[in-house]
C-alpha cells in the first residue's frame, strides 16, 4: 500500500510556521537541521530532481528553490485541502 503524500503547500507552511526555514534567505544560509528537514518533507511529498538539472545542489536545495517560488495561499498554508461541494 502507497503512503499518503503531503501537499507541497502544507510543507511550505510547516517549515515557515515552526520558524525552521526562511524562504527569504539563500538556501547555504540554513543550518544542517533546517537542510535536513527539506530532504525529509522533499522525500515525502514525492518530490524527485529533474534528471536534467543543471544544478550541483542536492535534492534539498533544488527543493528550497521550489517552495521558495511555489506561490501558496494563506488559506493553504499547512491545511489539508477541502473541496467544495457542486450544486447542481
Amino acid at each position: 500500500m502507497a503512503r499518503k503524500k503531503i501537499s507541497v503547500c502544507m510543507v511550505k507552511g510547516m517549515l515557515t510556521r515552526a520558524g525552521k526555514v526562511d524562504f527569504d534567505a539563500d538556501y547555504h544560509a540554513l543550518n544542517s537541521n533546517a537542510k535536513y528537514a527539506l530532504a525529509e518533507f522533499a522525500r515525502q511529498a514525492g518530490y524527485r530532481k529533474s534528471k536534467h538539472s543543471q544544478s550541483s545542489l542536492p535534492t534539498s536545495g533544488t527543493f528550497f528553490y521550489y517552495l521558495a517560488r511555489k506561490k501558496c495561499g494563506v488559506a493553504n498554508l499547512g491545511r489539508a485541502r477541502k473541496t467544495k461541494k457542486r450544486s447542481r
